[in-house]
């Protein structure tokens, strides 16, 4: 494949459709700047946009593939006959490919996880003759191979099913850490508002950078404004009344740098 060509015929069937990169970008869920990379040779679209990006141009796969229009219809049916076949057998291949990749990862950090708990396990009795402190990076670790294990095996919305995931699991964990500890007493005035403090904040964040489309700056400015929500909500719960205005005026600093360059940014455009 010739990526100065297929950058040159995504170009000029894209300038044919009267398309800005913007709107070809928007219509295939990337960034303008993907598509102004695949134009200038730079680059390749990625397997998986392929059958999207050749119906909007009105053109096959193998024609996308090769940077050049059939010129006959014998040619453009038979093209249309070999894009179906092709295309179904890379999708495949890389479906697998990914499978067997996502696989491979899972058993290696389950392996890992395994030994890990047998190691505290074993430490922890050799010095203690019981099981103490090895609870604490027992419970870390099932936490952090449920929610890897999301990642790797949802296939829609896995950020926020892995978030979910987090907050499900760290529940019994702040009990059973309760149970096993001299200090009684402050999962429920302390340990769950924390947590669910923390588990709306992150799943703001993530609805944020997954649903708006905006200016970076823009982005992180709202998830400093979040994120200060978040601190006063920890002071209350931790009974926590001081006024703290140094804090207060270097975070509000820095929301209205953020702003200012998001405003430069999107004038220079």
């Amino acid at each position: 494949m010739d990526n100065k060509k297929i950058g040159l015929l995504i170009c000029m069937l894209r300038k044919e459709k009267k398309l800005t990169q913007k709107d070809l970008a928007e219509a295939l869920g990337v960034t303008d700047k993907a598509v102004s990379k695949w134009e200038r040779g730079l680059g390749y679209p990625d397997i998986s946009l392929l059958q999207p990006l050749s119906s909007l141009l009105d053109i096959s796969v193998n024609e996308l593939l090769t940077g050049e229009k059939s010129t006959t219809k014998d040619e453009e049916k038979d093209s249309s006959a070999m894009n179906s076949i092709a295309f179904n057998v890379v999708r495949y291949s890389s479906l697998l490919s990914n499978q067997n990749r996502k696989q491979k990862v899972y058993y290696l950090m389950s392996i890992l996880f395994i030994v890990a708990i047998f190691v505290c396990s074993i430490c922890d009795a050799a010095i203690n003759k019981t099981l103490t402190w090895a609870y604490y990076p027992m419970g870390g670790i099932i936490i952090a191979w449920s929610v890897l294990t999301c990642l790797l095996y949802c296939t829609k919305h896995k950020w926020l099913f892995s978030i979910a995931v987090l907050y499900i699991t760290t529940v019994p964990y702040l009990f059973i850490i309760q149970r096993i500890s001299t200090f009684k007493g402050w999962v429920i005035p302390l340990g769950l508002p924390l947590a669910t403090a923390g588990f709306v904040y992150l799943l703001c964040v993530t609805l944020l950078i997954l649903n708006l489309r905006i200016n970076k700056w823009y982005m992180a400015s709202i998830i400093i404004l979040l994120t200060i929500a978040l601190d006063n909500v920890i002071d209350v719960i931790l009974e926590n009344y001081q006024y703290r205005m140094l804090e207060l005026v270097l975070e509000t600093f820095g929301l209205i740098i953020l702003l200012m360059i998001g405003i430069y940014k999107n004038k220079k455009r």
